[in-house]
């Protein structure tokens, strides 16, 4: 039988815009399995702070988020070591998907064992937890083990696709990007963006989040203000090149959004998030890049063209729903009154971690921040440092770099949220874990004070001013809650 010629076309043309490459769904997988890894062996060290009973977010205090983690195997358990355990069978499922054993299975317990992890405390959140979870649920939908990994080992005799994949969960993960960047580009709408070009100016202060050389970059007031209207530009128009069939306008798209997170990596610390959308852009890179790769780079002939294999009707609905859905989500994330999605409804995104929201530096970057200081007391009067995690600075004074204040991005979200003033009963929670834990360690604390250290930003950083604002006096000896 053969094909329609207007059916064929239609493919050809969909295919170019919408398929992905086998071998960039390879380089997907290799690459965010890496990030999850890293990220994973990042939250080891504060396993117990985070994720337990006696650290900063007890699950007593957890069940107010209980929206959120209605399929969170981790709320079930206040221990450390079954918190270890779990950790560790989200590594294993991270080096399956890494390696491409039973590539599917392995991408959804990753995705169900994040999304559980992160369930368990939403105060350490930030973007690139929500833009993993929100990929991992697409990836489960994509063949990912179709192209090196170790299952095509087992699949005997048959020929691994070549051609662009044309499928539901295809057509949403690329979606997903794309819309990531426009919700983004659509929430930016303050002037500092849009007119006078100041917003990065506004960001390399927060000093939480630049470092060394992001300070150095602050004088190049002229060449900060340009890249801070090319931000703007560059999520709402930049990806209308990555949806562009041809293969020029394509890769300049992918090229230009990993210049743009590249700088971003290089100049703040915004813990896995920039590294994991440059893995996730090049799943627009055509078949003719990745041809060349393979041919220079691999010094391996390319394969004969293979079709797409049937995916089944079921698995190509459910992403294009489930991507119907995240529309409306992101909707309401700009326009929540027209956009008011019924609790019902919502509690379908919150069970299924399909939330999210991509306010970066929206609608500006902030122009107060600061961090916070945390002063032990001892019986006799004296002051001493409970919390290594964050160097206090009890002086008043500024000092000269605050990047490194807190030993990765988690803590310093947490720090910036207990800074709220409706987190009062956080802030006891966080007091008594100093409490706690120091006395643990052989320190019997008399008390524990926390404050802020509230910088009030201006385009000149001599005009910059800074604050000590007390925050919270605790007795060690108090009653729990």
């Amino acid at each position: 039988m053969t094909s329609n010629p207007d059916t064929s076309r239609w493919r050809r043309r969909a295919r170019a815009v919408a398929g992905i490459d086998p071998r960039a769904l390879a380089f997907f997988r290799v690459g965010s399995a890496t990030i999850l890894l890293c990220d994973l062996a990042d939250r080891a060290p504060d396993l117990a702070a985070h994720y337990t009973d006696a650290g900063i977010f007890p699950r007593e205090v957890a069940r107010a988020f209980a929206e959120t983690s209605v399929l969170s195997i981790h709320m079930q358990f206040g221990g450390f070591w079954p918190q270890a355990a779990l950790l560790a069978l989200a590594v294993v499922a991270a080096l399956a998907m890494l390696l491409g054993v039973r590539t599917r299975l392995a991408t959804a317990a990753s995705w169900f064992l994040l999304m559980s992890l992160q369930s368990r405390n939403e105060l350490i959140r930030y973007g690139y937890d929500d833009y993993m979870r929100v990929l991992l649920f697409w990836a489960m939908f994509l063949p990912l083990g179709a192209r090196y990994a170790w299952d095509r080992r087992r699949a005997q005799g048959a020929q691994a696709p070549t051609e662009p994949l044309l499928t539901g969960g295809g057509i949403a993960i690329l979606a997903q990007i794309v819309l990531m960047y426009w919700f983004a580009c659509a929430m930016k709408t303050g002037e500092e963006w849009r007119q006078s070009g100041t917003a990065l100016e506004y960001a390399l202060q927060l000093d939480n989040f630049v470092n060394p050389l992001g300070r150095w970059l602050y004088q190049w007031t002229n060449l900060l203000r340009l890249a801070s209207r090319s931000v703007w530009v560059l999520e709402g128009f930049g990806p209308l090149l990555l949806l562009c069939p041809w293969v020029p306008a394509r890769v300049a798209g992918v090229l230009a959004f990993t210049a743009f997170h590249g700088g971003i990596a290089l100049f703040m610390k915004l813990g896995f998030f920039p590294y994991l959308s440059v893995v996730a852009v090049a799943l627009f890179l055509p078949p003719a890049v990745w041809d060349l790769a393979e041919r220079k780079l691999l010094r391996r002939p390319l394969l004969p063209a293979q079709p797409q294999p049937r995916t089944p009707l079921a698995w190509q609905l459910v992403p294009l729903a489930a991507l119907a859905y995240c529309v409306v989500w992101l909707l309401g994330t700009v326009d929540p009154v027209l956009y008011d999605m019924p609790k019902a409804a919502r509690a379908v995104g919150y069970a299924l971690r399909l939330d999210q929201s991509w306010g970066m530096f929206a609608p500006y970057p902030m122009k107060m921040s600061g961090w916070i200081v945390a002063e032990g007391r001892l019986a006799d009067g004296r002051a001493v440092n409970p919390w290594p995690e964050g160097d206090a600075y009890l002086d008043g004074k500024h000092p000269e770099v605050t990047f490194g204040l807190h030993p990765n991005a988690r803590w310093t979200t947490y720090t910036f949220g207990i800074r709220r003033a409706d987190t009062k009963e956080q802030r006891i929670v966080f007091a008594r874990f100093l409490c706690r834990r120091a006395r643990a360690e052989g320190t019997a604390l008399a008390g524990v004070d926390l404050a802020l250290m509230l910088d009030v930003n201006a385009l000149s950083l001599a005009d910059r001013k800074t604050e000590k604002l007390t925050l919270f006096r605790h007795d060690c000896e108090e009653p729990p809650l």
